[in-house]
């Protein structure tokens, strides 16, 4: 140690080690460590290094320990095979005790202060964490076999690891967990306990499944694999965001809003006969696919303020009714969307390029000086109220592309402007203002385009009727 110290150039003052070596079959080893003129953080990294001698080496063999062991400041690393016959005070800093199988600390365990981790072994079967252990706000357990956890004494843990196949079941109400935390093995991770950060299982095959009501301040997160997430909604509830399931059965029938985004590749899945209610969050990028099963299913969208732009590009089934609240703007792109109904309350509603829209009851604006985008290819099918106020529809035209305005039914907007995108970046904008059908023909759609006197910006190459 001393010589480590010095090819750094740290101004270690001294380093006690104290051993002792007795017994003749039972090997029993005493050890003394004590650091002085480091900082915790060197202290700490001294004290790894001694977890690379032998004396640690034998413990880890399976040697016992004769009295109690005392760790000063610093974030130490106790890896524990033998047996300690006496306490284990790891004292100051973020410590992190690992029980090794066979494992053993006749006294109590003492995290001292800081931010402290237990970790544990399974052992094949079911565990608990253990009642001789003190100031460890975070827990861990490597497996195979199931940690479990009861939350109904007040307990309040900041981490719970998984390790090397060790599965998690969470129940009680009093206490609560911040985070699960899994490795790149598979597991499965029961919770109908309170949890209020998150879940990260990193990689491996794991199904997650839960009972939530209530917000969620993190996200759910599978990590690599195949992984499948059982969520029963007992009250409202609010996820920070859905990564790396690709497989999430929703069930219960209370609404469910997403803060953070819903990754390509996942498929959200409501079951039963429940009238469901998906809410994402403004500036949510929603890009799976969703699923609203049976019953009569409502897709709400919150936009935010003006300033907001909140991207659907996802494949959405049996949602009957979209709703979208808010100033800013909902952009529906790269896909086909159909419902009984859509409203638009506040905010503006983007068409992307080829995207369809179809809804029975038609589009209705509110009250709200709204806009319409309708990107190049894109089509709504049903009527389009802007309501009151002064309402744009924009229409986005390629060059060299047509769009037949007769084919959308429409009741009055304020104003409508057609762009192109070759207008532009090359070419100066030639303006005209004439009625887009005759005046005779006397559909909804005619009044509308006759009212409106539309402007359209044609650049060389393109025709609009």
């Amino acid at each position: 140690l001393r010589m480590y110290a010095d090819r750094k150039g740290w101004p270690l003052e001294s380093v006690e080690v104290s051993l002792r070596l007795h017994g003749q079959e039972e090997r029993r080893i005493d050890r003394r460590l004590a650091i002085v003129g480091l900082d915790a953080d060197r202290q700490a990294r001294l004290a790894d290094i001694a977890e690379r001698t032998p004396v640690t080496l034998t413990l880890k063999a399976g040697a016992t320990v004769d009295g109690s062991v005392y760790m000063n400041g610093g974030n130490d690393v106790v890896t524990n095979a033998g047996t300690i016959d006496g306490d284990l005070d790891l004292g100051d800093g973020d410590d992190r005790y690992i029980a090794r199988g066979g494992g053993v600390v006749t006294g109590t365990i003492d995290g001292g202060a800081g931010n402290n981790t237990f970790v544990f072994n399974l052992d094949g079967g079911n565990g608990s964490i253990p009642g001789s252990v003190v100031n460890f706000d975070s827990f861990g357990a490597y497996g195979p076999g199931t940690l479990t956890v009861n939350l109904d004494a007040g307990q309040t843990y900041n981490n719970l690891e998984l390790l090397e196949n060790a599965n998690l079941v969470l129940t009680g109400s009093n206490g609560s967990v911040r985070n699960v935390i899994g490795d790149d093995s598979a597991q499965s991770v029961t919770i109908e306990g309170a949890l209020t950060g998150g879940v990260s299982l990193g990689g491996g095959d794991d199904t997650l499944t839960m009972q939530l009501s209530g917000l969620l301040e993190g996200a759910l997160d599978g990590g690599a694999g195949t992984d499948t997430l059982n969520l029963n909604l007992t009250g409202a509830s609010s996820i920070a965001g859905m990564y790396g399931f690709e497989i999430t059965n929703v069930s219960g029938a209370s609404p469910l809003t997403l803060t953070g985004d819903f990754g390509a590749g996942q498929q959200i899945n409501f079951v039963g006969e429940d009238d469901n209610e998906l809410i994402i969050g403004a500036g949510v990028k929603f890009e799976g696919a969703v699923n609203g099963g049976e019953g009569r299913d409502l897709l709400r969208v919150q936009s935010g303020n003006s300033d907001n732009r909140t991207v659907v590009a996802s494949q959405i089934v049996s949602f009957e009714d979209l709703v979208s609240e808010g100033a800013g703007t909902l952009a529906l792109t790269g896909g086909a969307y159909s419902f009984e109904s859509v409203a638009i309350n506040g905010g503006n509603l983007e068409l992307g390029a080829n995207s369809t829209l179809a809804s029975a009851a038609g589009v209705l604006f509110d009250g709200a000086n709204n806009r319409f985008t309708l990107g190049s290819g894109a089509s709504v099918t049903g009527q389009v109220d802007g309501g009151a106020g002064i309402d744009t529809l924009a229409l986005v035209q390629s060059a060299g592309t047509t769009r037949l305005l007769s084919a959308l039914d429409q009741t009055p907007h304020s104003k409508a402007a057609c762009v192109s995108k070759a207008v532009r970046s090359a070419y100066s904008q030639t303006i005209r203002s004439r009625p887009m059908l005759p005046a005779a023909a006397p559909t909804t759609s005619c009044r509308f385009m006759v009212r409106l006197m539309a402007m359209s910006i044609l650049a060389p190459g393109t025709t609009r009727w």
